[in-house]
């Protein structure tokens, strides 16, 4: 399916979601440049404060918490932070060895479509607290996926008071 149809089933959909029972997410297009590589904890460090996030969170081996700057904690399991377009994911795969990913918006191309997502988080985060995520989609080239919108990756926006 092309995003003008796409878009067009969806405005559809929003006037009288009767005609399928659900009213459809918008579907933005754009391109998520995805930047992988491994590294220690130390390295991982260097890489968190080089991003300069305004927001995230940590996850630590006993605890759960919203931080913006480089852990101080060895015991990291995985963080996500961002500074409001792109994100830096931090994941222990093994002994001080972390998987880092980060992921950039550019300008639109036919064969991605985001959608945003704001959802309540646990309440050790904060009472009345929303997270934002941007669900990433992309169209398949070839073989059974050839047209069809395949999920890509998930990408931590923020935090937010109101959903």
């Amino acid at each position: 399916m092309t995003t003008q149809n796409y878009q067009n089933l969806q405005a559809a959909s929003k006037a009288d979601n009767t005609l399928l029972g659900v009213t459809l997410p918008t579907l933005n297009p754009a391109h998520l440049a995805v930047e992988s590589y491994q590294v220690d904890f130390q390295q991982a460090k260097t890489a968190i404060a080089d991003f300069k996030a305004t927001q995230g969170w940590v996850m630590y081996r006993d605890a759960l918490t919203r931080e913006i700057q480089a852990p101080s904690r060895s015991d990291l399991i995985e963080a996500e932070y961002s500074n409001g377009t792109d994100t830096l994911t931090i994941k222990l795969i093994a002994h001080d060895r972390y998987q880092v990913n980060k992921m950039t918006m550019q300008n639109a191309q036919d064969t991605m479509l985001y959608k945003t997502q704001t959802m309540p988080v646990q309440a050790r985060l904060g009472s009345e607290l929303f997270i934002t995520y941007r669900l990433w989609y992309v169209q398949g080239a070839e073989g059974e996926t050839l047209g069809k919108w395949q999920p890509y990756a998930q990408q931590f926006i923020g935090f937010t008071e109101e959903q």
